[in-house]
């Protein structure tokens, strides 16, 4: 049994090494589910101005001293000085988060997404997220993995994907109605809310199509990740998303569209085998994986409150966003150029 457990272990590495990764990995997920548990109270539970001492703080800050003493403790492991220069990061970000709260008051809404010291915190988040990946990647990891090789790269991927996704809710089709019957008036009159509402729910499909094909068209050019990882990564933001923010309005069924997604990419990647070796499966992956997400998203905005776009702005979105895919897919899956460029 030990012979067969450690025969599974990544190339390259010892139990020790991967147990180390692993508890990583989990520790910085810890971190990003103290931002949604942050995020969810500002939008769910407080009404009023609250202090800088709370109870969500306190996840979020207690999963960085955790994470952060146990990036340092390995900091000789490949991929971890940078997870050490987000821990440091992260602790002088908060400090500045305090004086910022101090000398301009609690940020609201959209405030609180772009702040300054709010942006230090996530960069040096995803600093401290990114250890296991970038040790996966410059390992001799073979590329066909299985979920107990590819797990602490699988913890980096949901925690970091799901912290950008919880950051930018503004691009996003799992938090919104946009589509809806109830923007469907004066799409091109200047002075009506009407026409933003429909550009901005065009450009959540494309936002959505960066956010979540970039990162797992990466992957796929260093391995074949095990069936489930792309429904894990992509449906995780998503509901993460749909949870936090306060345009929820009742309606989980906006999530579906990310959950659906993910599935079907994991199906085209174990149907197709995508890779740089088979590039016409890269390809068609990236410009595939966006269609259930629109497709879907509006399809749920037709249940819940009736879809308010006719048929060019329906199919418009779709071939948009494929086309966003494809040209993602086309920049990711290109030969390196040998020889003097002429």
């Amino acid at each position: 049994m030990a012979t067969a457990i450690a025969s599974r272990i990544p190339v390259g590495e010892n139990a020790r090494t991967h147990r180390a990764h692993v508890v990583t990995g989990l520790l910085v997920l810890w971190m990003t589910v103290g931002s949604h548990v942050d995020g969810w109270a500002h939008t769910q539970l407080i009404s009023t101005e609250e202090s800088f001492l709370t109870p969500w703080h306190g996840i979020l800050y207690s999963g960085w001293l955790g994470a952060a003493a146990w990036i340092y403790s390995h900091r000789d492991l490949p991929g971890y000085r940078w997870g050490v220069i987000g821990s440091v990061g992260f602790g002088m970000g908060g400090i500045i988060d305090f004086a910022w709260h101090t000398a301009f008051g609690i940020e609201a809404d959209m405030e609180a997404l772009i702040s300054p010291p709010h942006l230090l915190l996530v960069v040096s988040h995803l600093l401290m997220i990114s250890p296991p990946l970038l040790a996966a990647w410059g390992s001799d990891l073979p590329r066909r993995v299985d979920w107990r090789e590819f797990g602490p790269v699988a913890l980096s991927l949901v925690a970091g994907i799901a912290l950008v996704s919880f950051i930018t809710p503004y691009g996003s089709p799992f938090n919104d109605y946009l589509p809806s019957s109830e923007f469907a008036e004066g799409a091109f009159a200047p002075e009506t809310r009407f026409r933003l509402a429909q550009e901005a729910g065009v450009l959540t499909f494309f936002a959505s199509t960066l956010v979540y094909v970039t990162p797992l068209l990466a992957i796929l050019k260093r391995w074949r990740p095990p069936f489930g990882t792309a429904t894990l990564v992509i449906g995780v933001s998503a509901v993460g998303t749909m949870v936090v923010d306060p345009l929820l309005l009742g309606a989980p069924i906006l999530a579906l569209s990310g959950i659906v997604a993910g599935v079907f990419a994991d199906l085209l990647i174990a149907r197709t085998d995508p890779g740089p070796a088979r590039r016409r499966a890269f390809l068609a992956l990236g410009t595939f994986t966006p269609l259930p997400l629109v497709a879907v998203s509006l399809l749920a905005v037709e249940i819940e409150w009736g879809l308010g776009w006719g048929v060019n702005f329906v199919l418009g979105s779709m071939v948009l966003a494929c086309l966003v895919g494809f040209a993602l897919a086309l920049a990711i899956s290109a030969p390196e150029r040998r020889g003097p460029v002429r």
